[in-house]
């Protein structure tokens, strides 16, 4: 099936600003330009970033109102999107797209509901870091996505039938990639992955899922704040999961606590996990060092 109706969607919000130009360029320059770009604006006046990019931008602007969440402007454009189109293409305002992107994505959600695909990452200068985000393999990335995620909104396309019933995104939601994804797979959604990287993905300051390490101690414990609220949001959609995926998802969420109090009660336990994270192979996936089963003997005694 040859899907027609694309979107691609991204947001804009501060600090991305130095990036916009860069980013816009790629947009243009993929070898598939049969889509609608949408942007939604969080945080910053749309003459700005037009000044910015220092083009015409060919888009459609959301402007978020004065009060909302991230979560909130990101379901506000996608409550509209699932009904204008076939597919949905998530890219980064801060990352670069490779002039396949789009295309390969379209071509994989022929025969998938979610597809993602490898990033090449690249330092805040653009500058190669030698370092490809990539599953060992689509079995092992499905089958983690209770504890970790691939499907980011950097590197992710959905078939909107899929998307339709993954929303409304809860607007406390603040990891609202692994949301989507997690609610898609509780649906036992068809996932696909691209090894080949398709985006560069530019690490920063203000990553919120950054995985390179060094890891420090309060880097692990926001992160662990942050999981325990992706489980909250998740949770509370019981009733469109699967009974079996919303227990693997419940009992990720319940290492996940207890990864916590311990971590929390015993600062000298905390630096030890730490230190031995630091000492591990660096996994190319979101938040898996967030309760290691590769630790669990530590955090667990």
């Amino acid at each position: 099936m040859v899907l027609e109706k694309i979107a691609v969607y991204t947001t804009i919000y501060p600090g991305v600003e130095p990036f916009l130009s860069e980013w816009y360029t790629t947009v243009q320059e993929q070898i598939d330009n049969r889509f609608d770009l949408w942007i939604g604006v969080d945080g910053l006046e749309l003459s700005k970033i037009k000044q910015l990019v220092g083009k015409h931008i060919e888009a459609n602007w959301v402007l978020a109102t004065q009060g909302v969440t991230p979560a909130q402007v990101r379901q506000q454009v996608l409550e509209h999107l699932v009904n204008e189109y076939e597919a949905l293409v998530f890219v980064d305002s801060d990352d670069l797209l490779l002039p396949t992107r789009v295309v390969e994505a379209c071509y994989a959600l022929r025969d998938s509901d979610v597809n993602g695909c490898a990033l090449s990452l690249v330092n805040k200068q653009g500058t190669a870091l030698n370092v490809v985000f990539r599953p060992r393999d689509l079995a092992t990335a499905v089958s983690n996505m209770p504890r970790t995620n691939v499907f980011g909104l950097s590197n992710t396309a959905y078939r909107t039938e899929i998307m339709k019933q993954c929303l409304p995104i809860p607007p406390e939601c603040v990891l609202v990639d692994w949301f989507l994804a997690t609610m898609a797979w509780g649906m036992e959604a068809r996932f696909s992955f691209d090894f080949v990287p398709r985006m560069y993905y530019r690490q920063h300051e203000n990553n919120i899922a950054g995985f390179l390490p060094p890891f420090t101690a309060r880097r692990v414990q926001l992160a662990t704040k942050r999981v325990l609220g992706h489980y909250d949001c998740v949770l509370r959609r019981a009733s469109v999961v699967s009974a079996a995926r919303y227990e693997e998802i419940k009992i990720a969420a319940e290492r996940a606590q207890i990864f916590f109090r311990a971590i929390v009660a015993d600062n000298l336990m905390l630096t030890r996990y730490t230190d031995a994270l630091n000492e591990m192979a660096c996994e190319t996936v979101w938040w898996a060092f967030v309760a290691h089963p590769e630790l669990e003997w530590l955090w667990r005694n």
